[in-house]
């Protein structure tokens, strides 16, 4: 236990030097220093003992509260603060945006704490430590906060990891070869000047901020807003910057010198209970444009709006930037007058020096493995007696042994070796036998016995047949003048062939070896395979076959599934597992003699299970059935009850919903009326339901039973103009009807329009009985010499 306390406390402190805290609030001390959009009594209050943010009575679903933080160049940030779930939260929902990007939305639950802390005593209260990671780049982010009951936050604390001293852009990996060029809007507030602004396409540059709430935006206007930036020699352009948008769908094109870049189609993001449109409707992306090549001396920047549709039409709609940064690659131009590499400058462009894994223009800021930095010259130096082979190192066996074959990372003959090649000598000295690598003294069998045993001498065989009867005598004889300096190693390489001829050495059984030589196994027994070393035959795993010390064998080497290397395992439904037993099981699961069961009909959906609900019976037609989802109908497969995945034939999903696919030329009774493979309107079919031609007044099966007035029926259901004079209606062979066939009304009974009668428009008179009735208006005719002017008498 203390041994994992030690290193508890070891990986926070490692954890605390890389971050940095840039922010903390109501710990000691505290500040108003949030934009809070609402609050009842008041926005802060003291409950248990403590200043709180917010609290009970204070902030509730009405409210939420932002800020916005300026940062130094960085990669991470980690958002730290104490929650305060106040009264009666029964499944409402916490969240937290950074960015306006969701990254805490949970529910929260009164019954889940025994404790009340400073609200109603009716309820209880609880306090939840979060801590929020995300990677983040921009030089401010904006925390915005909201909960649906009483709520409030303490000890707030936000840490950053931050690029290498003098770096202006890096990732998790290191320091980007680039250096801020220019930056704009970078602020919480902010004001404008002339360098800064855009302009429209006609040319008119716009001077307008928007504060959304707790920050400042730069507003573009008009639909297509560009920036001109001239630019020293560079070979790449990083662009980063945010687009905002309040009630506007947030849709765009990026353009670099009238190139398209990026497109964006970004949807809603904050979900509020309140309905402060300025953030309800508030979208924002971040746009990372990473060194793009362009050598130009001028870059051109083009933002173009492709939809000007808002959410809601009671308030107004605008979009804008924030956050603009431009990053050059640069030639990264040096002089050094030499051409070697890796000294921090090569061929006129900054390199890094040997060694360096990290550097900004030629300086280094963190080595490779296997290297030291030496911060006073900024240099790399290999570390000799890691076992690392580094830069100009020979060797390194990991230690500072003389005559090992390797010495201060240099090859060095071994002792009493006169000749050698990478550290392996070649040959003795004189009196000295080359044995495994390393020069044995020999012996001549006259030296006394101190003197054999400081040498570490071997009793060398010149020749077998003059004195073959050394190793007779050294093994047989106890009062032989020979004295065993050491014990034999049995290797034939040492003369432990005479170990086995006098049976001073044996050749171990190897177990379950089918074949052997000497003291290799060559081939195992069936069921066995062979260790590396060819001196062990182990029970071969997963052929099925349970053997010596294998507990189980399940043919598999997948973990959680009760067996593991041919050793029983906990199943993956078990969290906590001790000797092949489990102790506790996931949610849902209920645990039964040391293992885990589900129960379908308990009332728990069991985590990492083929059920997908649990509603505590039996029953059909209520939604779920067996464990199962119980899809509409027409779903074959479906993610809930109110989400279909996947549709049967000759349905499409529709609104995560099925619906008949129209135009396929199969006709689902009682849901489709007719399939004419077209959507055509007006031919008979439309939309799979029956429709006749447009003059159609009584359609039937598609068919046409009556017409509007003036058309009739022919040929079954086509229609055409019923030409009938006298009908009242118009048509194109006739100058006039009147609805009669009189003559002298000013239209004759043959619809043509009568001599002294001009046919101007009828009068429609209402009269009390709602009869409607028209008439011409009949000009007497007097005849000028230029002009003729005509008298209206009405009849």
């Amino acid at each position: 236990m203390n041994i994992l306390n030690t290193l508890l406390l070891l990986l926070f402190i490692i954890k605390c030097q890389s971050e940095t805290l840039i922010y903390s609030n109501y710990f000691n001390s505290r500040s108003g220093d949030w934009y809070i959009n609402y609050y009842i009594n008041n926005w802060e209050s003291y409950c248990h003992s403590k200043w709180i943010m917010g609290g009970y009575q204070c902030f509730d679903s009405r409210t939420f509260i932002q800020k916005t933080f300026k940062l130094q160049p960085h990669y991470q940030l980690r958002f730290s603060f104490l929650f305060w779930r106040i009264d009666y939260w029964n499944g409402d929902r916490f969240k937290v945006y950074i960015d306006n990007i969701e990254n805490h939305n949970q529910q929260y639950y009164y019954s889940s704490s025994l404790n009340n802390l400073c609200g109603s005593s009716s309820y209880y209260d609880e306090t939840f430590q979060l801590d929020l990671n995300t990677y983040h780049y921009s030089p401010t982010v904006q925390i915005l906060i909201s909960g649906e009951v009483y709520w409030g936050i303490s000890d707030i604390q936000l840490f950053i990891k931050k690029c290498p001293e003098g770096c202006d852009s890096c990732n998790q990996n290191g320091c980007y070869s680039q250096i801020l060029y220019i930056e704009y809007f970078t602020t919480q507030y902010f004001n404008l000047n002339s360098n800064e602004v855009w302009q429209s396409d006609n040319g008119v540059f716009y001077y307008y901020l928007l504060n959304p709430g707790g920050f400042y935006i730069y507003r573009l206007i008009t639909w297509s807003s560009k920036k001109t930036i001239y630019l020293t020699p560079h070979d790449a352009v990083s662009i980063q910057f945010k687009i905002i948008t309040i009630n506007l769908y947030h849709q765009f094109e990026i353009l670099i010198d009238d190139m398209l870049v990026l497109v964006l189609n970004t949807a809603r993001q904050v979900s509020l209970t309140s309905s402060y449109y300025s953030y309800y409707y508030l979208i924002t992306s971040q746009i990372n444009i990473h060194q793009y090549r362009h050598n130009l001396n001028q870059i051109t920047l083009t933002i173009r709006q492709k939809s000007s549709t808002s959410y809601t039409s009671s308030s107004s709609a605008y979009y804008g930037i924030r956050d603009f940064q431009l990053f050059l690659k640069t030639y990264d131009n040096c002089f050094d007058d030499n051409i070697q590499p890796f000294d921090g400058c090569f061929a006129n462009i900054y390199d890094c020096i040997i060694g360096c894994s990290n550097c900004v223009r030629g300086i280094c800021l963190k080595c490779q493995d296997g290297w030291e930095y030496y911060e006073q010259n900024k240099n790399c130096i290999p570390i000799c007696g890691d076992s690392i082979i580094t830069y100009f190192e020979e060797c390194d066996d990991g230690n500072t042994y003389q005559y090992d074959g390797c010495y201060q990372c240099k090859y060095s003959c071994p002792l009493n070796c006169s000749k050698c090649q990478f550290g392996k000598c070649k040959q003795c000295q004189p009196r000295y036998e080359l044995i495994n690598g390393y020069c044995k003294y020999n012996c001549d069998g006259y030296e006394i016995q101190d003197d054999q045993e400081n040498r570490n001498c071997i009793n060398r065989i010149n020749n077998l047949i003059e004195n073959g009867h050394y190793q007779h005598n050294l093994f047989n004889n106890e009062n032989s003048k020979y004295t065993l300096v050491s014990s034999l190693t049995c290797n034939l390489q040492d003369f432990g062939i005479f170990g086995y001829f006098y049976n001073q050495c044996r050749i171990p059984v190897i177990q379950y070896c089918k074949e052997s030589l000497y003291d290799k196994c060559l081939e195992c027994d069936e069921y066995y395979k062979l260790e590396y070393n060819k001196q062990k035959c182990t029970p071969l795993c997963n052929d099925g076959i349970v053997i010596e010390r294998e507990q189980c064998d399940d043919q598999n080497n997948i973990q959680f599934d009760g067996c593991y290397k041919c050793q029983q395992s906990c199943l993956l439904e078990c969290i906590n597992c001790i000797e092949n037993k489990c102790y506790q099981c996931l949610d849902g699961w209920q645990l039964i003699d040391y293992s885990c069961y589900q129960y379908c009909g308990d009332g728990q959906v069991a985590k990492s299970s083929m059920e997908q609900c649990d509603d505590g019976n039996y029953n059909d037609g209520d939604g779920c059935y067996e464990c199962k989802f119980e899809c509409f109908p027409f779903c074959k497969s479906c993610a809930d009850r109110n989400t279909c995945l996947v549709c049967e034939q000759y349905f499409e999903l529709y609104n995560n919903s099925c619906k008949p696919i129209c135009g396929d030329d199969y006709i689902l009774i009682g849901l489709e009326e007719c399939e004419d493979g077209n959507d055509i309107p007006y031919d008979g079919c439309f939309n799979c339901q029956f429709q006749c031609e447009k003059e159609c007044q009584i359609c039937k099966s598609g068919l046409c039973i009556e017409c509007i007035e003036g058309y009739m029926i022919i040929k079954n259901y086509y229609t055409q103009i019923q030409n009938k004079c006298g009908n009242g209606i118009y048509s194109n062979d006739e100058e006039c009807d009147d609805g009669n066939l009189f003559d002298d009304d000013g239209c004759s009974i043959l619809c043509q329009i009568e001599s002294n009668w001009f046919y101007l428009i009828c009068l429609i008179i209402i009269f009390q009985q709602s009869q409607i009735k028209s008439n011409y208006f009949k000009f007497y005719q007097f005849y000028q010499t230029l002009y003729p002017i005509s008298l209206i008498r009405y009849i």
